[in-house]
């Protein structure tokens, strides 16, 4: 069994996803985070021994964004949802947890 952890928003998720990392980790359970290069993701968990791999996407919102911007949000995420896939299969990902939003 192996988890992948991500989530997202305003940085409350973080430690909501410290939390249930350090429960897996009790459990024996591997875990991965799938996060954000924009915001704190990567300040919490880039050398975090909690998870066996960090991986941290170019991805930002579109709240309060002009129309173009909100249409290169929407192609970042889009590309990192791609990459994120390829990353789950690989690593043999059997549960996946989204914290925040």
């Amino acid at each position: 069994m192996k988890f992948a952890l991500t989530g997202g928003g305003t940085g409350g998720h973080l430690s909501i996803a410290k939390a249930l990392a350090i429960e897996l980790e009790k459990q024996g359970i591997e875990a991965i985070y799938l996060g954000s290069t924009y915001g704190q993701d990567r300040e919490w968990f880039e050398n975090s021994p909690l998870f066996s791999e960090r991986y941290f996407f170019n991805t930002q919102g579109v709240v309060n964004k002009s129309f173009f911007k909100k249409i290169g949000s929407l192609f970042l995420q889009a590309k990192a949802a791609f990459k994120a896939k390829e990353i789950l299969k690989k690593h043999q990902i059997t549960h996946t947890i989204s914290v925040g939003g």
